[in-house]
């Protein structure tokens, strides 16, 4: 006869409690694994239904895992080095930077999600469908570049471009930009790390025609003030009605040409904030949000100081003392306009959400 339910679902939750101690995780563990596993350990049999219950009881649940990019450690701290040295840097020194990016723009609709305004459960009513087909009916690449003075050249690109291509695009357009916005003598090159843009050729003429380059890290978030202005166009585009590449063409070309200098200024004097959210001096805000909210239950600090700043009950405290005092003050903090719990995560750098 087998034990009873409370003696197997008190295994389990050893179980559950082993592995995190052991610095592993049940979350990647399908509940079948976890069901041999607790076989194998215990010697005994307990039914896949039985280990669902008690995970969900201790309210795991098992949706899909969200996507992100994978980041080595290396990549991240020249992330980190990268916005630290630039989001200092003054509003004059974004001013003589020429932004450069390519995007493509399709004929018939986009590359991304459409949302629509519908009724519960009339998803599959036609007027609530959105018409896709299945290689396109062309497409445009473009290529264009701005500073905080207004848009530069505007190039449309018919085919994939190599890194040959892409040196002539630079040829064709980068000084030629720089004297239209009056920034020749100074101006600095700000593109992603895309391979034709590291390229030995463009790495090397860009060296002896651009006064200044700036390095961007490999697999750095997506910073560049242009990619907004693709949104702008693209946004425009979705108010026209375009059958050809023809037409395409002639929107995108007028699109550009309508874009207000003062958006280009905006969206460069934006700069600093963007690179100082990378670097996580905003992380306390967002941590603050997601204890506010619920969605985290309790924060681990980064051990670098072996000092910690005074909690809200005004007594010396380490990391765990903190959190407990959070939970108890909330109402404190949250009344006191956030900036007790603000400076104090921001004193001992981000901790890991749990």
């Amino acid at each position: 006869m087998g034990r009873k339910k409370p003696e197997i679902r008190i295994e389990m939750k050893k179980l559950i409690v082993d592995h995190y101690k052991s610095g592993k995780s049940i979350r990647k563990i399908s509940a079948v694994k976890l069901t041999l596993e607790a076989r194998k350990r215990f010697g005994k049999i307990s039914h896949l239904e039985t280990v669902r219950n008690i995970l969900r009881n201790h309210d795991f649940h098992a949706p899909v895992a969200r996507r992100k990019p994978f980041i080595s450690r290396v990549n991240q701290k020249e992330r980190l080095k990268f916005a630290r040295c630039y989001f200092k840097k003054p509003k004059e020194f974004w001013e003589s930077v020429i932004f450069v990016v390519e995007s493509k723009f399709n004929v018939f609709g986009s590359n991304g999600k459409q949302k629509v305004w519908r009724r519960l459960n009339t998803e599959l009513k036609l007027r609530n469908l959105r018409d896709t087909v299945k290689h396109g009916v062309g497409s445009h690449f473009v290529w264009g570049c701005m500073s905080s003075f207004g848009t530069g050249n505007l190039e449309l690109i018919d085919s994939k471009v190599n890194k040959y291509g892409y040196l002539d695009i630079l040829k064709r357009n980068i000084r030629q930009s720089a004297q239209k916005m009056g920034i020749l003598a100074n101006f600095k090159l700000y593109q992603d790390n895309d391979p034709k843009h590291t390229s030995h050729v463009c790495r090397l003429w860009a060296l002896y025609h651009c006064p200044i380059v700036i390095k961007t890290p490999a697999q750095s978030p997506d910073l560049n003030s242009i990619e907004h202005l693709w949104d702008n166009i693209q946004q425009h585009l979705h108010e026209s009605n375009i059958t050809s590449k023809n037409i395409l063409k002639e929107k995108l070309i007028e699109a550009w040409r309508n874009i207000d200098p003062n958006t280009c200024k905006k969206l460069v004097n934006s700069m600093p904030s963007r690179l100082k959210e990378s670097e996580g001096t905003r992380s306390a805000q967002t941590a603050l949000a997601r204890l506010r909210s619920g969605h985290i239950k309790s924060l681990k600090f980064v051990d670098k100081e072996k000092t910690y700043s005074s909690c809200p009950c005004s007594c010396p405290a380490s990391p765990a003392h903190v959190i407990d005092c959070i939970g108890a003050s909330a109402r404190l903090l949250w009344s006191e306009g956030e900036t007790g719990l603000v400076v104090l995560l921001e004193r001992h750098g981000i901790m890991d959400l749990v």
